[in-house]
């Protein structure tokens, strides 16, 4: 393979698979809830003091801030969607 056409014979190769509908790069993460859907279902089911050991929710979103409070304590703020958690 000539080195010079590696640019070329990858952009074809990833148009190739698009043409086929298929995404080249597939995100390796799923998530459950958006954000601004996560909020509002938990907002209504939860108090001050409510645990939800049962459940397991996966969100997405761009982390903005990590701030720690302790050694083993540490608050994450994620946004995405319009909203923040």
């Amino acid at each position: 393979m000539d080195p010079s056409k590696y640019t070329d014979n990858r952009k074809n190769f990833v148009q190739g698979i698009r043409d086929q509908g298929v995404n080249p790069y597939p995100h390796k993460f799923t998530r459950t809830h958006r954000i601004d859907q996560f909020k509002l279902e938990y907002e209504q089911k939860a108090s001050e003091k409510d645990v939800f050991l049962s459940e397991t929710v996966a969100l997405t979103g761009r982390i903005q801030q990590i701030r720690a409070a302790g050694a083993k304590l540490i608050f994450i703020d994620l946004e995405g969607d319009q909203a923040k958690v």
